[in-house]
């Protein structure tokens, strides 16, 4: 949600509804396929690509040729953190083309991440790359979007 004098100006989800997001024409990388693939616990992804030098670049926009090119690179050698690294910046590319959708120039604005995904600080930092700024991420980021319904729940019940 970006906020302008504290009220919502836009809205974007970069993971939920999948069948909403991808009937607009978007289609994110699902981690899990990817996880699997690597052959890792989806915690050890958090801090596994820094230091890289951010040499691979993943192409495909369907999570099967992704995890497919994925297990490519896998065979041809390629070090486990540069393909996380791959990962991470193939969401914030894609999550950034969401971002600019509603707001073409975001500079100056005030974002934050919630869900499960924000807790994986890789994707943070290339999102953030990818943007030119901070992103805020709360505490429990994966809460957000129930405590969000709760009180619309009870705000509409009053």
């Amino acid at each position: 949600m970006n906020l302008a004098n504290s009220r919502a100006i836009g809205f974007t989800c970069a993971y939920t509804p999948i069948p909403l997001i991808e009937a607009a024409g978007f289609k994110p990388y699902r981690l899990l396929p990817m996880v699997r693939a690597l052959q890792l616990d989806i915690g050890e992804m958090i801090d596994l690509d820094l230091g890289v030098e951010g040499k691979i670049t993943l192409s495909s926009m369907c999570t099967v040729f992704a995890e497919s090119e994925v297990v490519s690179l896998i065979a041809d050698g390629v070090d486990v953190r540069e393909i996380v690294h791959g990962l991470n910046s193939a969401i914030a590319s894609r999550t950034v083309s969401l971002v600019k959708r509603i707001v073409p120039n975001p500079e100056g604005i005030t974002v934050a991440m919630s869900g499960g995904v924000a807790r994986n600080s890789g994707v943070v930092r290339a999102l953030e790359a990818a943007l030119g700024f901070k992103i805020a991420v709360p505490a429990e980021p994966d809460t957000i979007g129930a405590y969000g319904a709760a009180l619309f729940a009870r705000q509409r019940s009053q």
